[in-house]
């Protein structure tokens, strides 16, 4: 027997699951040790992350991952750029981008570059706006990060390679892509006008909601709550764990044991699938944007970046019950319009 046939299903939904949490914390120590001065660290095990747990992504994708990440932040930055003067085009223009996001997010084996659209064109330009002369910052730090999580996925990959490829988890999308892309703009506009202290938490809360599949509305708003509880709970216990020892191995332990209670039950499947790899997303969130060992003001960082999450979360959960109420308003109507 080959060594793919000789693995039983409950040893390959362990090595998968063992994959899934070596990318997310390979990719998030990375980041925080590779370089003090990098920024948007969440990135790296988000994507990761993501990248682990659906179907894999063909390696030429996975590695131009970065150069497109690039460039997706100086395509932002243009357009802020010469149509700043114009937010109507500005605006639809958003909203067109984040309809072709929500689009490739749909596709398994595309997910990863809608996921990088959508983040970059929901966080990058409130940045550009606030702090103009970061923006060849911001796409070094963009490049790097996606190269972290790709170059992570890639070796976990080669380590512990899958015995038989996943089934796609993406399922019907529960909202269009369209309306996402509205729901989306609109939710990017009102972080911006209200200057909240944690936009991109807020925005990455809402996309991590809008982009469910094949669940309904319900579901939908439950998973991402529990998911905002559990990966918080998760994210505070690494904290906890770190304060008590501040050194770069307990954070790579830490972060691997608590990846590992949601990418073992996320490899496993099942109807709660979904409720753990939203979890392991805001894990993501809290873990690069306020739980760094590099940070003086962790403290601080800590409660205002849940309270970000928890707000995208709640915004993007009103959207579902507004899309929910209209579609059974329609489909009562609708026997009448016949």
């Amino acid at each position: 027997m080959t060594g793919a046939q000789a693995v039983q299903p409950g040893a390959a939904v362990a090595r998968r699951g063992l994959r899934i949490a070596l990318a997310f914390a390979a990719a998030f120590v990375v980041a925080e040790g590779l370089r003090s001065d990098l920024q948007l660290t969440f990135i790296a095990p988000l994507v990761a992350g993501m990248m682990a747990s659906a179907a894999p992504a063909p390696v030429g994708m996975v590695l131009a991952l970065p150069v497109i990440a690039w460039l997706l932040v100086a395509a932002a930055g243009y357009a802020l750029l010469f149509l700043g003067g114009m937010p109507l085009v500005l605006c639809l223009l958003g909203l067109c981008v984040f309809r072709a996001g929500f689009g490739l997010l749909g596709q398994a084996r595309k997910a990863p570059l809608g996921l990088l659209t959508l983040v970059i064109f929901g966080i990058i330009p409130q940045t550009l706006v606030k702090a103009p002369e970061l923006s060849a910052d911001l796409a070094r730090w963009l490049a790097l990060n996606v190269a972290i999580a790709a170059g992570c996925e890639l070796v976990t990959r080669w380590l512990l390679p899958d015995p038989a490829r996943p089934a796609p988890a993406q399922g019907a999308p529960q909202l269009p892509p369209l309306f996402a892309a509205a729901a989306l703009l609109l939710g990017v506009m009102l972080t911006a006008t209200l200057q909240l202290p944690a936009p991109g938490a807020v925005v990455i809360g809402i996309v991590i909601v809008l982009r469910a599949d094949g669940e309904s509305a319900v579901n939908v708003i439950r998973d991402r709550f529990l998911g905002a509880l559990l990966g918080g709970a998760a994210a505070v216990a690494v904290w906890e764990v770190i304060w008590l020892a501040p050194d770069l191995s307990v954070l790579a332990t830490a972060t691997l044991c608590a990846a590992w209670v949601f990418a073992s039950r996320i490899a496993a499947g099942g109807p709660m699938r979904g409720l753990h790899v939203k979890s392991l997303n805001v894990l993501a969130i809290l873990l690069g944007e306020g739980f760094s060992i590099f940070y003086d003001d962790t403290e601080d960082r800590v409660w205002t970046r849940i309270a970000g999450v928890a707000l995208g979360l709640g915004y993007a959960a009103l959207v579902h019950v507004v899309a929910r109420n209209w579609r059974t308003r329609r489909s009562r109507l609708q026997p009448a319009t016949t």
